[in-house]
């Protein structure tokens, strides 16, 4: 019984590993996108919009995900931590890229 409450536990860990990560690489590509591949994101009024609509809930993710994978590391043993870190690394590149860019 107990080592089906591990795997299951485990598939959960790998599970939110995963989503934490997908976030992680859209905040990326959507920082990435919107200060070095387009200088200029209100040229257009629609893509300013876009920004503008999706930039408050980028911004706390940018906020969140740090926390998340800093929990998940502590809650994790070894099996899924590569995801967070992965993660963890995608965020830090977004907040240098923001940095830098400012």
């Amino acid at each position: 019984m107990r080592e089906t409450n591990e795997r299951i536990s485990l598939v959960e860990h790998r599970k939110a590993s995963k989503v934490i990560l997908v976030l992680s690489v859209l905040v990326f590509l959507f920082y990435l996108s919107a200060q070095v591949l387009i200088s200029d994101v209100y040229q257009y009024a629609f893509v300013g919009a876009v920004f503008e609509f999706l930039s408050i809930p980028m911004l706390l993710l940018l906020v969140v995900i740090p926390i998340l994978c800093i929990v998940q590391l502590v809650k994790q043993k070894r099996a899924a931590r590569g995801y967070v870190i992965a993660s963890f690394v995608l965020i830090a590149a977004t907040i240098l890229i923001l940095i830098q860019t400012a």
